[in-house]
């Protein structure tokens, strides 16, 4: 092992430690990759669209004629800060 970091995830427990790091994003990845396992197992095709549930790893916004934008992409590839335009809300 080369890396003093260590991530483990229970899916029966629904729970994960995270041990050796500092940055914030290894727990924004574990609850993502649960939200992957869990939520779509969830939604059945004849619920209506406000209550189903997809999982992105995205950022939106939206415009003063309810126009709205989604930014999909990998960490670190500038979501959040293309989403943060101060004529559009989050």
């Amino acid at each position: 092992m080369t890396s003093s970091t260590s991530v483990a995830v229970s899916f029966k427990r629904r729970e994960m430690v995270i041990l050796g790091t500092q940055y914030a994003g290894e727990m924004k990845k574990g609850v993502f990759t649960i939200m992957n396992y869990l939520m779509p197992l969830m939604p059945k095709r004849d619920l209506p669209p406000a209550d189903r549930a997809l999982p992105l790893h995205a950022s939106a916004n939206i415009g003063p004629d309810n126009d709205v934008s989604i930014f999909f992409g990998l960490s670190g590839t500038g979501k959040t800060t293309l989403s943060a335009d101060p004529k559009r809300a989050l």
